[in-house]
């Protein structure tokens, strides 16, 4: 039998993890999307 606090710490670390990883993806710089030009084809 595993102790109630385990689960208690193991949440606790999911949830640390989780805000770290959070921080960590905001911080990084989003990558522009180039803006693309298409050409309009009409049957003629």
């Amino acid at each position: 039998l595993r102790p109630p606090g385990e689960f208690i710490g193991v949440g606790f670390l999911i949830a640390l993890k989780n805000i770290i990883d959070h921080q960590a993806k905001s911080k990084q710089p989003k990558p522009e999307k180039p803006v693309i030009e298409r050409a309009r084809v009409t049957n003629a």
